[in-house]
């Protein structure tokens, strides 16, 4: 039961809605009504007999719960509003606030036993987008340092407590930053080979695992950074990717080129899911804001865009790859690009990779992407171990 309400608020200053770590407003502490307004802030307005479901689901007057609570937060200054039975709540929240620092989880310690099954599996959502968030956070800012300093945001990004299993994109975002050969690529690998098959365990550097667990994802991967360690690295990676049997082709696009022609043509050539288009682009393109557009307009096709500038809208979806040519040696065979035409389509060459036959029942090898990369392992010049068996 809830305890009788106070007369006044001696403090006119209303605290923030703390809810990482435990759950208070100022020195108030009283669980359900502040587990309502968390509700409110985050999940938006809501009747009061949903309300009443999800906080008192075992009470005999549930609605008379829910108006004592929402009198408790408006004795202390919480932004309550009522029209007939929806509620609303406008009020800060450490978790809403643009700055996430705070490594601690959503909720921590707080007793969640007299509340719903619906209110319970909606705190774990919550958890894992915040544990997410922050993890994005410390990402980004791993990215602004370099050296020791890097690193260790990285570690504490991994650590996060309660963090959903990493995605395809978010283990690409690591390993587009680690050092290779460090306690924390390793466990990132490992990560990787858990998700897509033991194909990338120690056979490439981490920038090309990168790129290969960004393509994971599916959609469009975008790769700035140093054009050399560029050109190396994605070559890596096409070879892996060819090898699965994946058909990778190249467009060299110049600045202006029109692409919807090229991409009818390219994309009507084979099926949408076993085909990896690398688009190169050039620095300073203003086009390239236009690209992600395009490109759109074919979500089953893989798309790998090397170079520019990564407008705003592709931060999520862009890797850097920095210049460090002594992280990997050299490929034994040169690429040469296509020059002439203002966008020409080639076919990617293997480099030391064997394509993957058809089983001998007829039926074409599998083409889901973490199917076609369990098939086995493929290398190129850059990235030593065996080539593809039949």
């Amino acid at each position: 039961m809830l305890p009788s309400l106070p007369t006044a608020v001696a403090d006119h200053h209303v605290p923030m809605l703390v809810t990482v770590g435990g759950l208070r407003l100022g020195e108030y502490t009283i669980v359900k009504p502040l587990l309502l307004l968390t509700y409110l802030v985050l999940h938006g307005p809501a009747t009061r007999a949903e309300l009443a479901g999800l906080l008192w689901p075992h009470s005999r007057t549930p609605r008379n719960c829910v108006r004592v609570a929402l009198c408790h937060l408006r004795r202390r200054g919480v932004g309550i509003h009522t029209s007939g039975e929806l509620v609303s709540a406008a009020h800060p929240c450490d978790v809403t606030s643009p700055h996430v620092t705070s490594a601690a989880v959503f909720l921590e310690g707080v007793e969640l036993a007299a509340v719903s099954d619906t209110f319970e599996e909606w705190v774990f959502e919550q958890r894992d987008r915040y544990a997410a968030r922050l993890q994005g956070a410390l990402l980004r800012g791993a990215a602004r340092h370099g050296g020791a300093e890097r690193q260790r945001v990285l570690w504490r990004a991994w650590r996060v407590p309660g963090a959903p299993s990493p995605c395809g994109a978010t283990l690409a975002r690591f390993l587009s930053l680690c050092e290779a050969g460090s306690a924390l690529h390793r466990a990132v690998e490992w990560e990787l080979a858990d998700l897509a098959g033991p194909w990338a365990a120690g056979h490439t550097h981490p920038f090309v695992q990168a790129v290969l667990a960004g393509w994971l994802e599916g959609g469009v991967l975008w790769l700035t950074g140093d054009a050399a360690e560029l050109t190396r690295h994605v070559a890596c990676a096409q070879a892996v990717l060819t090898g699965a049997g994946q058909q990778v082709l190249e467009l060299v696009l110049p600045p202006g080129a029109s692409l919807d022609r090229e991409l009818t043509l390219l994309c009507g050539a084979a099926p949408a899911h076993s085909l990896t288009v690398c688009v190169t682009v050039t620095e300073g393109d203003p086009g390239c804001g236009d690209l992600l557009q395009t490109l759109a307009r074919w979500p089953d096709v893989h798309f790998i865009v090397v170079g520019g500038d990564a407008p705003p809208t592709a931060a999520e979806l862009a890797l850097h790859c920095p210049g460090n040519a002594a992280a990997v040696p050299r490929h034994r065979t040169a690429r040469h690009r296509p020059t002439g035409r203002s966008a020409r389509l080639t076919q990617v060459a293997t480099v030391g990779v064997r394509r993957r036959p058809a089983p001998p029942t007829g039926r074409a090898p599998p083409r889901s992407a973490a199917a076609m990369l369990r098939s086995g392992r493929a290398r190129c010049g850059t990235c030593p171990g065996p080539t593809l068996g039949t």
